[in-house]
């Protein structure tokens, strides 16, 4: 498939979003459930220490926030909790210009009418793509509810939790496993 896709000056993208192409040669493979990890075309990613703590954090963000993406003042007030203004703007900006340097592809990262988003037809991840082919998988939903935790996004765990709990009641007539439940009230 990669062969076919992405040799010879042949560049081939997915259709948009593409959970459901597991095999497909993406130039980004993140996981997300366990140990954090960047996969760029086969090769792991070395985070070169505290200089990318900013872009890191970004980059997570925007992986959790999926295919709908983020507003740029929503992302800045996560990132930059403290600061405002022209300041938080020039830093967010830096901060995209950064990922995208780091990444190595200034398309992997849409920055278009003040949202912010990865374009999924370069990038794949364990956590979405887990959810997007079992709506009802557990794990899934507990990883996704822990990462935005530890984000300092609750409305977005719980927003997530939510969502789980009804998809449950809805499909299966039960609720979430005791675990999951344990998670939010912490």
């Amino acid at each position: 498939m990669e062969t076919i896709c992405c040799r010879g000056g042949l560049s081939v993208l997915p259709e948009w979003p593409s959970y459901e192409l597991i095999a497909w040669p993406f130039q980004f493979k993140f996981s997300t459930l366990g140990r954090f990890e960047i996969i760029n075309d086969g090769k792991p990613v070395v985070s070169k220490g505290k200089s990318q703590k900013t872009v890191l954090a970004l980059l997570k963000a925007l992986i959790a926030f999926g295919t709908v993406g983020v507003s740029d003042s929503y992302i800045a007030d996560i990132l930059w909790p403290d600061a405002d203004g022209d300041d938080v703007h020039i830093s967010l900006k830096t901060t995209i210009h950064r990922l995208r340097q780091f990444l190595g592809n200034n398309e992997a990262v849409i920055y278009s009418d003040q949202k912010i988003m990865l374009d999924f037809r370069y990038c794949q991840s364990d956590c979405l793509q887990g959810i997007e082919v079992d709506d009802l998988a557990e794990n899934f939903y507990k990883s996704l509810i822990v990462c935005y935790g530890r984000m300092g996004l609750p409305m977005e765990a719980h927003r997530t939790y939510n969502r789980f709990c009804d998809l449950l009641q809805s499909k299966l007539g039960i609720r979430p496993n005791f675990k999951i439940d344990a998670i939010m009230k912490n």
